[in-house]
């Protein structure tokens, strides 16, 4: 959704000077986000579409999962915070299972 919602950001920008009544524009740094979730969670995307596609073994299951790693421990370096923080979640979830 968020991937479809940045396609039309301009629309945004047009709907907020035509309508009166709009007035939850999202602001730069509301985009920037969605920008930076977008690119967070793509390796999540990209890697539920192979597995529900295909009957997961080991030689495709185990690289995916390292990717996943590699990509969550370079995001606990994110200097904002939400994303830090959302990254460190997801990280204990990783731990867990």
């Amino acid at each position: 959704m968020l991937q479809v919602a940045i396609q039309y950001k301009e629309v945004f920008d047009r709907l907020s000077q035509r309508e009166s009544q709009y007035k939850a524009l999202p602001n730069t740094h509301d985009w920037q986000m969605a920008n930076e979730i977008c690119q967070n969670l793509e390796i999540f995307y990209d890697v539920t579409l192979l597995f529900s596609g295909t009957y997961p073994t080991a030689n495709i299951f185990f690289p995916k999962v390292c990717q996943i790693k590699l990509a969550l421990m370079e995001r606990l370096n994110s200097s904002n915070s939400i994303i830090h923080q959302m990254t460190a979640s997801m990280v204990l979830k990783f731990v867990k299972y």
